[in-house]
């Protein structure tokens, strides 16, 4: 099953500050990112479940599952 994404107008920035930032000291590893992100997405609309779910207070994020974007850990 692959579902639909929506990527909120916030996470679009998030993700262009990143890589904004990345391409400052090296502009390969910024598209890089760019292209793991976009492979992790696509990974997670196929995979649901994929990850650990994300636990907070807050009742919206309820269910909300965390995945790490391949080669950048921290993200």
């Amino acid at each position: 099953m692959v579902l639909r994404i929506f990527i909120s107008p916030k996470a679009t920035r998030d993700l262009d500050n990143i890589s904004d930032y990345l391409a400052q000291n090296n502009p390969d590893v910024a598209l890089l990112f760019f292209d793991a992100t976009w492979q992790t997405i696509a990974k997670l609309a196929q995979t649901p479940y994929l990850g650990s779910l994300y636990f907070s207070n807050n009742s919206q994020l309820e269910g909300l599952r965390k995945w790490k974007v391949k080669g950048f850990d921290k993200y």
